[in-house]
């Protein structure tokens, strides 16, 4: 299943932390290892522009799906905690060129300690 299908019912939350903690953790260890669509999906995301890229990206995916506004306002926000609570790997990605951060391609945004 594609990220988005996995953040479409009412078990979205527990689906996106797993997958965002998941992609931290093979980024980390082998960027290039197999992974299932939804992990995929996040990992093209974030590897291409950062934070601000899996941004963009789930609001687009979410308007094409017709998420209603609260629900898609609660993914958002979730996105927004999860990016919060693992700020020191993020930026530790970014340190490595692993994944873009502020100032570099992909239009990402700074995380605090890069």
């Amino acid at each position: 299943m594609s990220l988005i299908e996995n953040l479409l019912d009412d078990a979205w939350e527990p689906n996106l932390r797993r997958t965002f903690v998941f992609v931290l953790h093979v980024l980390t260890t082998d960027p290039f290892t197999d992974v299932g669509s939804s992990a995929d999906d996040l990992r093209a995301w974030i590897r291409a522009g950062g934070v601000e890229r899996v941004r963009e990206a789930l609001k687009r995916e979410l308007d094409v799906c017709r998420v209603p506004a609260p629900h898609s306002e609660a993914v958002l926000a979730g996105l927004e905690r999860l990016v919060a609570e693992h700020e020191k790997p993020l930026g530790e990605l970014v340190a490595k060129g692993i994944i873009p951060g502020a100032g570099r391609p992909g239009k990402s945004v700074r995380v605090a300690g890069t």
